[in-house]
């Protein structure tokens, strides 16, 4: 169990450290060395609100999903209504066509809104990391 647990705080620390060294490399024009480096600094100076918005967004993720879950089963209802009627009338090909119609809007509606809360994380992880470096920046020039 404490091996789970220490694997696990390992996996995160280098996932956080990985995604300020991207950053360091595609918005700061860094070396790799260089922004691997500079990408833990930038970590180990902002854990605290590293795992503020990581808890933030696992909520959020948490929220999104029931939401999903309930709007597909939401969406169900009226096309399983209409799957009953086509099985009480022995048309297959009504049941086969409402089942995959239904199944090609949630797909489309779980990668609809996934996309847009995926664009939406990246561009928070990428303002938090221009704004604290920013910040940073100008502490450095007033002393």
């Amino acid at each position: 169990v404490f091996y789970v647990f220490l694997f696990i705080i390992l996996g995160f620390i280098v996932s956080f450290i990985s995604r300020f060294t991207i950053c360091f490399i595609v918005l700061k024009k860094k070396k790799i060395f260089n922004a691997i480096k500079m990408g833990s600094i930038f970590f180990f100076e902002n854990w605290l609100t590293t795992i503020k918005i990581s808890i933030y967004f696992s909520l959020i993720t948490l929220l999104i999903g029931l939401g999903l879950f309930l709007v597909s089963v939401g969406a169900s209802v009226p096309l399983l209504i209409l799957v009953d009627l086509f099985l009480r009338l022995n048309f297959v090909i009504g049941f086969w066509l409402i089942l995959i119609f239904w199944t090609i809007l949630i797909i489309l509606f779980f990668l609809l809104l996934s996309s847009i809360f995926s664009a939406w994380q990246f561009s928070v992880w990428a303002s938090f990391f221009l704004q604290r470096l920013n910040s940073s920046g100008k502490e450095e020039e007033k002393v």
